[in-house]
């Protein structure tokens, strides 16, 4: 665990995840913020691709394209969550 913590801090790129929570509680939280998400190129490009989100009520959901699950990470990364 200590070993998966100095990867991570030494490049965030190691981990295959964004985590989007920092700074909600179980207050602040709705079923609709999304907490982590995949990166975009985890399952390919293209058509084929696309990625998992962990949302606020604990379930999982798949965009299926590579473009659309681009868009929603662009909204994330912005600050806008839920997007």
């Amino acid at each position: 665990m200590e070993q998966t913590a100095r990867n991570f801090r030494a490049g965030p790129n190691h981990c295959s995840y964004h985590y989007t929570g920092a700074g909600l509680t179980r207050a602040t939280i709705t079923p609709n913020h999304v907490l982590a998400y995949e990166r975009s190129n985890n399952h390919g490009a293209g058509e084929a691709g696309g990625g998992h989100l962990l949302y606020g009520d604990g379930r999982v959901a798949w965009i299926a394209t590579t473009s659309a699950f681009e868009r929603l990470a662009a909204r994330l990364a912005a600050g806008h969550n839920p997007p």
